[in-house]
Order: C-alpha cells, then structure tokens, then sequence
C-alpha cells in the first residue's frame, strides 16, 4: 500500500536510466569512437574524446534529473514533479484516467522494476500514454492502488449534464449558450 498524499521517488530509475545509457554506448558510441582510430589517430582521439564528454554529461543528467523526479497518489489524482533545468509537475484526476497498465521489459526485469502506463480522456494512443510512472520497484502494487481509487471516482464525460435550479438559473445557462454561439459566428468569419 503507498501512503495517500506523500510524495515518493521511483527508486529504481536511477539504476535503470543508467543501464539504457551504459547499453546506447556500447551499441552507438564505442564503435563510433573505436572505428576511427583505424583510420587516423587523430580522427580517433577526438570521436573517442566527444563520445566520452557526452557519455559523462548524459551520467550526471540522469541522476540530477533523478533527484527531481517525484509521484504522488492523492484522493482525487496522481502528481508528478520533475525538471533539472526548467520544473514540471503533472496532475492526472482520476476520473479523466480511461486505461492504466502495468510493464516490465527485459531491462526493466533486470533492475528489479517496472512501468506504469496511465491514459486519460483526450490522450491518444499515438502520443503515447498522459503519464509513466517509471522505474518503480513494486509497480504491480501501486497500479492496483490506483485501480481502485480511480473505481471509487466519478466518471467525467464530455456531455455531462447539469441541472437547472429554477427559472433564473435556466436563463443564465441561455445567455451562456448564446454567448457561445456568438464567439462561435465571429470564430468561423475569421
């Protein structure tokens, strides 16, 4: 069970963004910095040199942007706070939540962690999920966690209705509706 309301990191995406990392380099960087040296030193030394400052820089990224990186399951949405350089936070209500599921791949598997996928109302499965909560160790748990606060929330549909109170209320949501209408006309001549 995770606590309603605190913040928490995800343990385990330290130790698994830096083994996609440690993989990109051997299969892009050491043969970009090794076949070189077969044709000039020099060339070699400097291919060697760039991939070994972009390596060093992508490390200490990884871990200052883990030390951003935080989840929050509250009574109505999940929260994620992140950024090294410019802060985001993201808020998920639950009841815009349409499908959440849980992965693990290989690497994942080797870190002892997995993913969760959370789509909303709008999301589209083109753009990828509205939120991942990554490199968390007991991901199963967390997921059913937050099937079972989305099934205790309301569903939000685009054409909820309201109901009108009195006859006062009915004209406001005219003029409202009229309103709409005109920024509508003027919207379309343009």
């Amino acid at each position: 069970m995770i606590a309603i309301d605190e913040w928490f990191k995800p343990e385990k995406l330290l130790n698994l963004s830096r083994r996609y990392l440690f993989i990109a380099f051997v299969v892009v960087y050491l043969p970009s910095a090794i076949g070189p040296f077969f044709d000039s030193l020099w060339a070699g030394v400097g291919a060697a040199s760039s991939a070994t400052l972009v390596f060093g820089f992508l490390y200490w990224w990884i871990g200052a942007f883990y030390e951003t990186a935080y989840y929050r399951v509250t009574e109505s949405d999940i929260e994620y706070k992140r950024g090294v350089w410019f802060k985001q936070r993201t808020e998920v209500p639950y009841n815009r939540i349409t499908n959440i599921s849980a992965k693990q791949g290989p690497v994942q598997r080797s870190v002892g962690c997995g993913q969760i996928n959370i789509q909303t109302a709008g999301s589209s499965d083109k753009s990828g999920p509205e939120l991942k909560i990554k490199g968390v160790e007991n991901y199963e748990r967390i997921r059913a966690e937050i099937v079972n606060r989305i099934k205790g929330s309301k569903p939000s549909t685009a054409g909820e209705t309201f109901a009108v109170e009195d006859e006062g209320s009915r004209s406001r949501a005219d003029e409202i509706v009229d309103e709409l209408k005109k920024i509508r006309s003027i919207l379309e001549k343009k």
